[in-house]
């Protein structure tokens, strides 16, 4: 055998997933099990924290339950999976290589980017200061607080999607002391079958939900949100 096969054959590839979300973690668990014994590749998970984030379920950690924290290390362990923690801050596709926290170079040979997305706080005034989100669950147990303190009044939900209509129900749920308001530019449930949307419907109605369809928000102030019909609601 030549050198310089031997030397190509020691060669590791270099599998590196940003993002440790349902996407991100089931990337890197799937691909480090089709890794053969003997190969050499090496799957690398960066995220920016260890602590998994069950996206699909902030709306119950907002309504003020508790959900079992999962560690992302030990969700890799025994995968053959790597675990890299940090932020990412620039990816350099020319010299193939990630930056993490401005601070440590990570090389690739094949990039998996599921960083996933966060709601936009700039697009409407006041949303940042007045607004609560379900970006993180560290934003959801600030809500949950806040849910907890509150002893009465109305909560505004703004979006009519799947998010918005399991969070509505759930803070409703858990909250009948409060009134709850889901604002959204359409129907709960749109994209269902007649069969599903009528059911969402009539679980919001049963918990005391009141809808607001064709509703689009273009300011958010304190106790109160302004809508493109001019009227505003508290």
């Amino acid at each position: 055998m030549s050198a310089q096969h031997e030397a190509g054959a020691a060669t590791i590839h270099r599998v590196v997933i940003l993002g440790a979300g349902y996407a991100g973690l089931s990337a890197a668990i799937q691909l480090a099990s089709r890794v053969k014994q003997g190969e050499n590749v090496r799957v690398t998970l960066v995220n920016a924290q260890e602590r998994f984030t069950e996206r699909l379920r902030l709306h119950m950690t907002a309504s003020g339950q508790r959900l079992a924290e999962l560690s992302i290390p030990e969700l890799l362990e025994g995968t053959g999976a790597h675990f890299e923690r940090g932020w990412v801050t620039a990816v350099d596709v020319n010299a193939r290589t990630v930056r993490i926290d401005d601070e440590r170079v990570l090389p690739y040979d094949t990039l998996v980017y599921a960083l996933g997305g966060v709601a936009d706080t700039a697009a409407v005034p006041g949303v940042e200061d007045h607004a609560y989100t379900l970006n993180s669950a560290q934003d959801a147990e600030v809500l949950a607080d806040r849910l907890s303190r509150l002893g009465g009044g109305t909560v505004v939900v703004v979006g009519s999607g799947l998010t918005g209509v399991e969070s509505a129900a759930e803070i409703a749920e858990r909250h009948p002391e409060l009134n709850v308001v889901l604002l959204g530019r359409g129907e709960p449930g749109a994209a269902m079958n007649p069969k599903a949307r009528a059911y969402v419907r009539a679980a919001l109605d049963r918990l005391k939900v009141e809808v607001r369809s064709g509703a689009e928000v273009v300011k958010v102030l304190p106790g109160t949100v302004e809508l493109a019909t001019s009227s505003a609601m508290p």
